[in-house]
């Protein structure tokens, strides 16, 4: 998997005075975090069309001619544009000036300027370069965003035929799930900040199986899957709870569903021992579906009895 390198340098360009203060209480957070800030700022008389020509340069200083771990932030649409034809990536940082301008082509537009901390902007650059949010770990395990790069063990671990016996298979045609797995990365992830997940052992790096919480229409439902070496060793207990925790505390949610069949004695298992209670059942072409609900509330009182 491609780790890429993390953020090292942010490199603020303003082109007006309405941010200003924002941004330097920014700039002292983020230094405070460990990273690097070069500013310009509008009283400072610098400017650049390109940052290959040393946009923010303090005394010849270019250490930033190299983009990797390096995050461009600016509040003039035309200077990000600029940038990204350099090959550059970055964020517009928003003010009462700006809103109406046209944002095609631009993934992140930023407010709350002085709230920002490297956690999130760490997520923007990962984001913008193709890397992978890692978003959380376990005693055993690492739970991370997906990469096109997975596909290949993923289609190891569904070759298992009772991995499949109760959820559908990947695609036959692996070019098109590698396909499948881009959108999901630029759709799901982009747009919704999470989704499906991969399980990674901590001590190897291994991929293991999957697990996430995925929006389906008005619900959030609970999914996982684990390969077959590595069953009935709790994992699947130990991941899925530390999911359903970061869904309930990180994301917001006040209840999470999960779908299974009903044969699926299992899974059942899994569910209740997770806090999960029946909620209803539904006819399918070719199997009874039960669907079940786990509340915050409920859960948050089975983590204080464990």
């Amino acid at each position: 998997m491609r780790q890429g390198k993390a953020l090292r340098t942010v490199v603020i360009r303003l082109t007006t005075e309405r941010l200003k203060e924002n941004v330097e209480i920014l700039a002292a957070t983020l230094r405070s975090e460990g990273v690097e800030v070069l500013t310009e700022l509008p009283d400072t008389g610098q400017g650049a069309d390109c940052v290959r020509q040393e946009p923010g340069s303090r005394n010849g200083d270019s250490a930033w001619r190299e983009p990797d771990g390096i995050l461009y932030l600016t509040d003039d649409v035309n200077q990000l544009r600029i940038w990204q034809k350099c090959g550059l990536e970055g964020a517009v940082l928003l003010h009462e000036g700006n809103r109406l301008e046209d944002f095609q082509g631009i993934m992140y537009a930023l407010e709350r300027v002085e709230e920002l901390d490297r956690e999130e902007l760490e997520r923007i650059y990962r984001r913008l370069h193709g890397l992978p949010w890692r978003i959380l770990e376990t005693d055993r395990c690492v739970v991370r965003e997906i990469t096109v790069e997975d596909v290949d063990r993923l289609y190891e671990i569904y070759a298992e035929p009772s991995v499949t016996e109760y959820m559908d298979n990947l695609y036959a045609d692996r070019e098109e799930e590698k396909s499948y797995t881009q959108s999901y990365i630029r759709n799901m992830y982009g747009f919704y900040g999470y989704g499906m997940w991969i399980v990674e052992v901590k001590y190897s790096g291994r991929v293991i199986g999957r697990v996430g919480i995925e929006p389906c229409g008005e619900e959030n439902e609970l999914g996982y899957v684990i390969a077959e070496p590595w069953r009935r060793l709790g994992i699947a207990y130990e991941v899925c709870r530390a999911v359903m925790k970061y869904g309930f505390e990180e994301l917001g949610l006040d209840q999470i569903s999960a779908r299974v069949q009903r044969e699926n004695q299992p899974s059942k298992g899994l569910l209740q021992k997770l806090g999960f209670q029946k909620h209803s059942e539904t006819a399918e072409s070719d199997a009874i579906m039960e669907k079940w609900i786990c509340r915050k509330d409920f859960f948050d009182f089975l983590q204080k009895t464990l």
